[in-house]
C-alpha cells in the first residue's frame, strides 16, 4: 500500500497512525505513531546508541526532524531500530547539534 501523506487504522481498541516524512535516506520513509501513546517508530534516520548522547546531526536526521516537527505530533517515547529507546527530548537535543 502506499501511503501520501497519512494512512489510520483501529482495531477497536488502538489507533495507528502512519506518517510520510521525506528525508535524504528514503523518499518514501513512514514512522508509525500511537497517538494515545504518544509513541513514535521510526528506523534507520535516527539510531540513539546505547549509552550517551546522541550523534552528530547528519542531513538524513535533519531532514526527517524538520518534517516531523511540522505534523506536530506529540510524542512522548521515540522507539528506532537500532540503538536504546528514547524520548522526544532525545530529539530535540539532536537536533540542537544541527
Amino acid at each position: 500500500m502506499f501511503v501520501e501523506d497519512k494512512y489510520v487504522f483501529t482495531d477497536g481498541n488502538r489507533r495507528v497512525e502512519l506518517y510520510h516524512v521525506p528525508n535524504d535516506h528514503a523518499q518514501d520513509y513512514l514512522v508509525a505513531y500511537l497517538p494515545d501513546e504518544q509513541i513514535l517508530y521510526g528506523a534507520d534516520v535516527f539510531s540513539l546508541p546505547a549509552t550517551g548522547p546522541a550523534p552528530k546531526y547528519n542531513e538524513q536526521f535533519g531532514g526527517f526532524y524538520e518534517s516531523l516537527e511540522e505534523l506536530g505530533l506529540e510524542i512522548d517515547i521515540v522507539l528506532n531500530a537500532h540503538g536504546r529507546i528514547g524520548s522526544i527530548h532525545d530529539l530535540h537535543a539532536w537536533a540542537e547539534n544541527m
